[in-house]
Parts: structure tokens; sequence; C-alpha cells
């Protein structure tokens, strides 16, 4: 079951008793996860790698927490804010645009509650 997300996995809180025992019984405390996001984006560039200057398809995979896609209509920005494309994901919550990076940039998707950044940028490397 480790090979798949935690998303895939059953859980459920199982107290156990111990009726011999003359102490009180204490609750352990249990650690939850919680997601304060109510959607993740990931980016998956052509090639593994965004390259300096030389253009890029990238595609977008947008889902919430319970791994199903969602439409989402984000913007791609540079540091310095500029808005560099832009991209609309379909029902399945997947899409694809096409950017030529810059070396030194950092390039990233902001959303409402969060900000998810493309991977950087290499001055060289295969495509």
């Amino acid at each position: 079951m480790k090979n798949f997300s935690p998303f895939n996995w059953f859980m459920k809180n199982i107290n156990i008793y111990n009726p011999f025992r003359d102490k009180s019984f204490k609750s352990k405390i249990i650690y939850e996860k919680r997601y304060r996001r109510n959607q993740n984006i990931e980016f998956y560039p052509e090639g593994g790698t965004l390259i300096s200057g030389i253009p890029s398809k990238v595609a977008v995979k947008v889902f919430d927490r319970y791994q199903r896609g969602q439409q989402f209509a984000g913007i791609v920005r540079d540091n310095r804010g500029d808005s560099v494309t832009y991209f609309k994901t379909d029902e399945f919550g997947t899409a694809l645009f096409e950017l030529t990076p810059a070396y030194g940039n950092k390039y990233y998707v902001s959303s409402a509650d969060s900000v998810t950044y493309l991977p950087d940028v290499s001055d060289k490397g295969y495509s």
C-alpha cells in the first residue's frame, strides 16, 4: 500500500482499552494531517527541466485534496510579477502551455490561498 498516495489509504481511529487496569484511560494524541490548501498545482516540463532560451511545453495538473481534477485558470508570472503566459485546465484538471524561460528568473502561479513555483531554470541541458 505504500506505492500509492495517502489519499488511497483507508484510515480509522481505533480505541484500545485494558479492562484489567485500575488507572484511568488517557487518550493518546494522534497526528492528523491537515491540508491548508484547497488545491494543488503540479508542473511537468517537457524533458523534465526548463532550459534557458529554449521553448518548452509545460503540462499542468490541478487537483483538490482528494485527487480530483479541478478547473483552474492561471497566469504564469516571473520574479518581477510580469505575466508571461496563461493556461486554463479542462474538467479533468489538466492543461498545457508553452514557455521560453530565461536563466535567473523564477516563474510562479498564484491562486487565492497559495503560490506555486515552476521548476528552476537551467542554463544547460537536454530537451
